[in-house]
């Protein structure tokens, strides 16, 4: 069946199978070896000083939007397939957030990243796929898939997008997102409407938080 946005309506073991596919995806995805449990730290550069970072080899300086990483003697760190024997020099003035570049020791990665929403502007995120919570993963707690929960929603895209700033998981931090639409629906007799963000490779997404759910996470 579809409707008047030509979106399909799916049967019962229609949606218990997506949803069932999209929960493995999720799964999939925190495990990788370099996923969201493989993290074990984030550390914050300042501009103007060099530093050291525990279990990662070598240096790190940041002034204004160059950071330069100084390589350590006898430590094998490769950077896009090479190994780094001299001091890496990566200038970054995107205006945005981004994900700048990878660095390897063994099986350790050091990503440097940019955030404009925080009162710094360059941080080092480890992954470490030997980490602990990733090898103790044994699935995410969830409740089982409702049907009385699914509700015909209206996608109204914005003619202009709009400039959003959201907060984050860490209470330092935001993000700077970009509002492309909302996504319209009813409960109960009361009008709710998500904010729909740009993602990245041409999808969007919504943020859902919620103060009241406890140690529950929707």
């Amino acid at each position: 069946m579809t409707d008047y946005q030509g979106l399909t309506t799916l049967s019962k073991k229609e949606y218990l199978q997506h949803w069932k596919e999209w929960h493995s995806k999720r799964e999939d995805a925190l495990k990788a070896p370099y996923g969201w449990l493989s993290l074990r730290s984030i550390d914050w550069l300042e501009d103007g000083k060099t530093i050291k970072l525990a279990g990662f080899p070598g240096s790190w300086a940041q002034d204004d939007n160059t950071v330069t990483y100084y390589p350590e003697a006898d430590k094998e760190v490769t950077n896009r397939g090479e190994v780094l024997t001299k001091p890496k020099v990566i200038v970054v003035e995107n205006v945005e957030d981004v994900n700048v570049e990878d660095f390897y020791f063994e099986d350790v990665r050091a990503q440097l990243i940019k955030r404009l929403g925080s009162t710094k502007k360059f941080a080092v995120r480890q992954r470490d796929p030997n980490s602990k919570f990733r090898h103790d993963f044994a699935g995410l707690k969830h409740f089982d898939p409702d049907e009385n929960w699914v509700f015909p929603a209206k996608y109204v895209p914005l003619t202009e997008w709009k400039d959003v700033k959201t907060a984050a998981v860490l209470s330092e931090l935001s993000h700077n997102e970009t509002q492309i639409g909302d996504l319209i629906f009813e409960y109960d007799g009361h009008e709710y409407d998500f904010v729909v963000f740009q993602g990245h490779n041409d999808d969007s997404g919504l943020t859902v938080k919620d103060p009241k759910t406890g140690k529950h996470t929707i």
